[in-house]
């Protein structure tokens, strides 16, 4: 007997609608949910069905006989194994420390209970794929607005120009914001496109960038500059909003668009146009914060220059612009706990 069951896409991290069709208690059929998203759904999500049915998926527990790359294993029940590896863990930690033990996990919903046992046998290590990932923007929005990255989001239905770096978002997972931005365009909102290689989101931009690697942060400080020099930014926003203008203003005046030129392939006067236009697009445009971005040693300080530009640009809170999120607690309730709150 077939029957549908709405579920969730646990195939990457944005975790979208999903629709199952099983049969006799199999996984038979995978589609987005027609509710949801245009019921659309990308290849990752379809290919559940392969990655529940491989042959060589894991079913079990197995601890390995003789040595390490002989292919030889014994199936053991979940109590031997737990045992095993406690036993393991103990005599490590025994001999030489917990400090000498780490636990490295993708983000997900049960981590507090991953370092609720690391600091149980009083190890400082945990870590999670942030710092291979999004860490440097998280570390950027807390530092410059209190905020993390996942308390923030794009109004893209009413912004009039996105300049995306190296957000390559039509050949993303992100089915939600590529629709948005799709939409957007049709109702004239521009794209400005940096990247150091042409991709599928360059096609789709009325700007693309082909930037020198690693310079990316040249650019903002030149950007920087002009909108400081030539008072392009949102006075009265940034007045009330934003401290440590005038400390920025004399950062950045050796910056300027022709030494950026040297820097990152883009000419000058490109440059000083894009400041331009961003101010006349104000506040309704968006310097897209990008997802991973871990790339560079100088990360943090690329992420920080994206805020600054929407701080100074107005567009932070503002319609068309970067939009904290809301829950119930800043409706007057409660949280909904722990669990949700991760």
């Amino acid at each position: 007997m077939k029957k549908d069951v709405y579920s969730m896409c646990f195939m990457c991290t944005v975790r979208c609608p999903i629709k199952v069709t099983v049969e006799d208690g199999a996984v038979r059929w995978i589609e987005g949910n027609p509710h949801q998203l245009k019921g659309a759904l990308c290849a990752k999500g379809s290919a559940g069905t392969a990655l529940l049915n491989d042959t060589e998926r894991l079913r079990y527990p197995m601890i390995r006989q003789g040595e390490r790359g002989e292919g030889k294993w014994k199936r053991v029940s979940w109590d031997e194994a737990l045992d095993y590896a406690a036993e393991k863990l103990k005599a490590a930690v025994t001999k030489y420390g917990p400090q000498t033990v780490a636990f490295g996990e993708r983000q997900n919903l049960n981590t507090h209970i991953s370092k609720t046992f690391m600091s149980a046998i009083a190890s400082p290590n945990h870590y999670s794929h942030d710092s291979m990932c999004k860490g440097s923007v998280n570390t950027a929005f807390r530092t410059l607005t209190g905020y993390t990255d996942a308390d923030v989001t794009v109004d893209w239905a009413n912004t009039k120009h996105v300049i995306l770096y190296g957000r390559n978002l039509f050949e993303s997972l992100e089915l939600k914001p590529i629709q948005a931005l799709m939409d957007a365009k049709e109702k004239g909102t521009r794209v400005t496109y940096i990247d150091i290689r042409s991709t599928v989101t360059a096609s789709h931009a009325d700007r693309f960038w082909m930037i020198r690697p690693g310079t990316d942060l040249a650019l903002n400080y030149a950007l920087i500059h002009v909108i400081l020099k030539e008072n392009l930014y949102d006075e009265e926003y940034v007045h009330r909003w934003v401290n440590g203008l005038t400390e920025l203003r004399s950062f950045v005046e050796p910056y300027t668009p022709e030494w950026a030129e040297e820097e990152t392939g883009i000419p000058a006067a490109e440059i000083t146009n894009l400041a331009r236009e961003a101010s006349r697009d104000k506040p309704q445009v968006i310097f897209h914060y990008g997802y991973r971005g871990a790339s560079h040693t100088n990360e943090i300080y690329f992420r920080r220059s994206l805020i600054m530009l929407n701080a100074l640009m107005g567009s932070i809170e503002s319609k068309g612009g970067l939009i904290i999120k809301k829950g119930p607690k800043d409706a007057g309730y409660g949280t909904f706990g722990k669990l949700v709150d991760q």
